[in-house]
């Protein structure tokens, strides 16, 4: 396995629809070390960051600070990101609304084979916290602060996938648009990984089968 790596130059950014907004590349910036993902004043968009490189297994682990913005959630996810709705998927969704609720989902082939509402005992928009998925071919981990949240054997995902992280504004809740513009703060991403490089074809998007419409990189 490869030695963790943490450099997000590189990373791609989404432009596409989803929720009850878009995604929108000027709502992702880098402020040092940090990485911004902003929910903008009057709108329902937000924004996205995904790795160049897809990953099979590993452990991957962002420490981050949501949102305060009741009926958005900030993601922590591995998104297979092939054309069609048939992806694989895990995800650890956190509500934008200081309940420390978030939701933890495994996807394979498009269809859901997990799902559990968790509580994280804090707020998660008043610190950064860590948070890790750990993928291997027996199980799936789910951590915060390196507490185990959940640990499941069946319904893994089976195909590489980007790791990726995004602040947006779901279908199924609701909350007004942001007074102000509001920002879920990315202190560090790492992967200890190697990317999957067996049938790179075959995951590969090219321009005539975009899928998030990936839209400029990070510097």
């Amino acid at each position: 396995m490869a030695a963790p790596s943490s450099d997000l130059a590189g990373w791609l950014r989404a432009g596409h629809t989803l929720g009850r907004g878009c995604f929108r590349a000027e709502n992702v910036a880098r402020d040092g070390g940090r990485t911004l993902l902003a929910l903008p004043v009057g709108t329902f968009d937000g924004g996205q960051i995904a790795s160049p490189e897809r990953y099979a297994r590993g452990r991957f682990h962002a420490r981050l600070r949501t949102a305060d913005a009741p009926g958005s959630v900030t993601a922590f996810f591995l998104y297979e990101d092939v054309p069609g709705e048939a992806n694989d998927e895990a995800d650890v969704e956190i509500f934008n609304d200081g309940s420390g609720r978030a939701l933890l989902t495994t996807w394979r082939h498009g269809v859901q084979t997990r799902s559990e509402d968790v509580r994280l005992g804090f707020d998660p928009s008043a610190a950064a916290h860590d948070y890790a998925i750990e993928l291997d071919a027996a199980e799936i981990r789910f951590l915060v602060d390196e507490a185990l949240l959940a640990r499941w054997s069946d319904g893994l995902p089976t195909r590489p996938m980007r790791v990726m992280a995004s602040a947006w504004w779901p279908s199924w809740l609701r909350g007004p648009a942001p007074a102000d513009t509001r920002y879920s703060t990315i202190e560090q991403i790492s992967i200890d990984a190697e990317p999957a490089r067996t049938g790179a074809e075959r995951w590969r998007i090219t321009a005539a089968t975009p899928h998030l419409l990936l839209d400029g990189k990070l510097g």
